[in-house]
């Protein structure tokens, strides 16, 4: 539904394509003719009308708007240069099948994040435990990853603090169990007596979880249970943390039929140092044909400026190519063998003489192809398990500090059995 922006009045579908047309959209025709022309071209332009007409009728005047922003003439609002009908149409569809491949690859990692937390938490406290928050939440010392009630990154994890988590998180939990028509949690549940209470055991319960529910309890846990994941993705905390918040923003756009093709994130996730503009000393490696085949840095966009202190800084992209690098980087721990062709054949089909390959943050078609490419970039991941290893040290250090805030050991029993 379109409105007149002076009038408030609705917009027929033809004067929604005559708008874009108006506002710089080529390939947009009405006229259709019987007079001096032959049968066969009338009725090709009759038939490109009503097409026309189908295709804004199904998918709407704002959902195809969305996808000129990168054709949109500097300076003025709502015009539009160098796109015509059809390839806003094209760039449309490429963009569906784009979140089609990348919520694909989403959800492999999901469900990787949800075995090993599950994983983790049924060793720690058993099969129900979890509902005891003291067995596996960090206590009684400073959480970096939640944020206090000023908005700032340190919350102190007191007992009052840990229930109010708690209950938000099992307030939000309960619902989705209760919906829930995973057989075997329902024969699960069914299988209790009236006197039991409704728990779950976690590796049920991880399951039915969302991925942002997911990233509060990987928040939420103790230090060492966090590592023990971070290390198995090969990354420290505090980058796989960013990582899965920058994933769970493009996962919703892609259920919610979002324009991903043209994402400018406002926060930058942790970039992979294999990614950044390499130095010097970087050593290069070359195939048998001579070519570089180290990442070395040449895969994202980067321009220089200055911060507020003066200091000339190098930024990078905030464009596609961050989640694509992050996806990628997971996936080579996950699914070492997947097949990336149909996500790199996407990226492809978006890039034309306006829309850039690095328009999407990519330093060219090379960089991409290399980044696609399944060769283990194994210098570039041996330096970063090196740095995370590091990482990962220093903040077991810190944290062993608080020897008073470790979470009670549970002593498994024999019913703690899938």
């Amino acid at each position: 539904m379109v409105y007149n922006s002076v009038h408030k009045t609705q917009l027929s579908y033809k004067q929604q394509l005559a708008l874009l047309k108006l506002r710089g959209v080529n390939g947009i025709s009405f006229h259709v003719s019987s007079k001096n022309i032959s049968k066969k071209k009338h009725e090709m332009q009759t038939k490109n009308l009503y097409k026309s007409l189908h295709q804004i009728s199904s998918i709407g005047y704002y959902q195809l708007k969305s996808f000129l922003i990168p054709y949109q003439v500097k300076g003025k609002v709502n015009q539009y240069s160098n796109i015509d009908f059809k390839t806003l149409i094209n760039r449309y569809y490429a963009d569906k099948r784009l979140r089609q491949h990348i919520l694909h690859a989403i959800e492999d990692i999901e469900v990787c994040l949800n075995t090993k937390i599950a994983h983790v938490l049924g060793e720690q406290c058993g099969a129900e435990n979890f509902y005891n928050f003291n067995y596996w939440c960090q206590i009684n010392s400073i959480n970096p990853y939640l944020k206090d009630d000023n908005g700032n990154y340190g919350l102190y994890m007191s007992r009052d603090v840990v229930e109010r988590e708690k209950q938000d998180l099992l307030d939000q939990i309960r619902p989705k169990l209760e919906k829930s028509r995973n057989p075997d949690l329902r024969r699960y549940l069914s299988s209790k007596t009236e006197s039991d209470d409704d728990k779950v055991a976690i590796w049920m319960l991880m399951n039915e979880l969302t991925l942002g529910q997911t990233i509060t309890i990987f928040k939420l846990m103790w230090p060492t249970g966090r590592v023990k994941i971070a290390n198995y993705f090969n990354c420290s905390v505090k980058t796989l943390i960013s990582w899965l918040q920058c994933l769970n923003l493009i996962r919703n756009i892609c259920c919610h039929n979002g324009n991903l093709s043209d994402l400018s994130l406002v926060t930058l996730p942790h970039i992979p140092q294999e990614f950044l503009n390499s130095s010097s000393s970087t050593i290069k490696k070359l195939n048998k044909k001579g070519v570089n085949t180290q990442l070395n840095g040449k895969i994202l966009t980067s321009y220089w400026s200055y911060n507020k202190h003066g200091k000339k800084v190098q930024k990078y992209t905030n464009k596609l190519a961050i989640p694509v690098i992050i996806i990628i980087s997971l996936m080579r721990t996950v699914n070492p063998k997947y097949n990336f062709g149909k996500l790199s054949n996407s990226i492809y089909n978006l890039v034309d003489e306006t829309a850039t390959i690095q328009y999407y943050g990519f330093k060219n078609k090379h960089a991409l192809s290399l980044l696609f490419s399944k060769e283990e970039h194994s210098d570039d991941i041996r330096v970063r398990k090196r740095n995370n290893r590091a990482e990962l040290k220093n903040e077991l250090k810190y944290f062993n500090l608080e020897a008073s805030s470790r979470p009670k050991k549970f002593r498994k029993s024999k019913n703690n059995n899938h």
